[in-house]
């Protein structure tokens, strides 16, 4: 998979296949009546202050990133799953609210979905919310304050 430069493809991709070794493809399976969604995002861009606004209505889950790494190491170690589609089917059934499981979805995380078979049966069957900064240079410069302070 292709994506812009500079933006790294193996940053979430290397180490799930280290935690799932030959079995980080393997379906998926959602539990039947959950509607999915993506809060698609760019780093800055405000994404985390929205999961929380839309997590307050009480009618969707806190959209977390569950495709970078550090999510997907430590779940998987505890749980097991057999693959990265068994882990999303699992977190979807245990973490939907009123039917619908929202989740975050950046350009670093597509690698990860496309290696794992999941690219087209979950982004074929969801919905989507972009969140975009208008201010691309107080992005930027958020970023590389977040960077420096490691925030």
């Amino acid at each position: 998979m292709i994506l812009p430069e500079g933006v790294d493809s193996t940053l979430h991709l290397d180490p799930a296949r280290v935690a799932f070794g030959d079995t980080l493809a393997g379906g998926i399976t959602l539990p039947p009546g959950i509607g999915l969604g993506f809060l698609c995002f760019t780093n800055r861009s405000g994404s985390n202050h929205l999961a929380d606004l839309l997590a307050a209505s009480g009618r969707l889950n806190r959209a977390a990133e569950i495709f970078n790494a550090e999510e997907i190491i430590p779940l998987q170690q505890r749980f097991a799953f057999r693959s990265l589609g068994h882990l999303v089917g699992s977190l979807a059934q245990w973490n939907a609210v009123e039917g619908r499981f929202l989740a975050k979805l950046g350009l670093t995380h597509l690698p990860l979905l496309d290696a794992a078979g999941l690219l087209g049966p979950l982004l074929g069957h969801a919905r989507f919310i972009l969140i975009e900064r208008e201010d691309k240079l107080a992005q930027a410069i958020s970023l590389d304050i977040a960077r420096q302070t490691r925030a």
